[in-house]
């Protein structure tokens, strides 16, 4: 039983720390520039294929955002744009680059 609570104990501390960083990118404001400079490093790092950087571009940049929630220049609006264009991904590359770059936004915050 002890095992159970350190794993409950661990999967909450997870939690806690996954939506307190969720919470800063809400608002961590990006200028411009750097919001190109991300969308350059996820690119140049090859975390995503380079055929994407035009449409998470206009993603991001887009005067209407489809979500409201995105509509702010922030981390969390860009990673979304990200995260959204790389659902056209296959699951076998998707699932790893998603995981890269909310570690790349993750470095962000921290």
């Amino acid at each position: 039983m002890p095992e159970l609570f350190r794993a409950m104990d661990k999967y909450e501390q997870h939690y806690r720390n996954l939506k307190n960083e969720v919470d800063m990118l809400k608002t961590y404001e990006l200028t411009e520039q750097s919001a190109k400079i991300i969308l350059h490093d996820v690119f140049a790092q090859q975390i995503m294929p380079v055929r994407f950087l035009p449409e998470v571009s206009s993603e991001y940049f887009a005067q209407e955002q489809r979500h409201e929630e995105f509509a702010p220049r922030t981390a969390w609006s860009l990673l979304n744009a990200f995260t959204e264009k790389a659902k056209a991904m296959p699951l076998t590359t998707r699932i790893k680059a998603t995981q890269l770059v909310g570690k790349l936004f993750g470095n962000l915050v921290k």
